[in-house]
């Protein structure tokens, strides 16, 4: 599990990790792009995607608890889509 403890002013470059993220916000406010802008704040869930390019815009006292799920450490074997 990790912690994001976010104060950004500035957005950074994109970000594309090899992961997928799930990440729930406990405070704060976080504008995010991905495919588009995002406005999240406390009690909101957000999915991204192993593969696809992220960044943060914005943020002011994001708080938030996420965990990295790798498919790729699952064993060989049928997957229903």
């Amino acid at each position: 599990m990790r912690r994001f403890d976010v104060d950004r002013d500035q957005p950074r470059p994109a970000m594309v990790l090899d992961d997928a993220t799930i990440a729930l916000y406990l405070d704060g406010q976080m504008t995010f792009w991905m495919q588009g802008h995002y406005v999240i704040g406390r009690g909101d869930l957000l999915l991204v995607p192993a593969g696809m390019p992220h960044y943060v815009v914005e943020a002011v006292r994001a708080d938030a608890r996420g965990v990295s799920l790798s498919l790729a450490s699952l064993p060989d074997g049928p997957r229903e889509a």
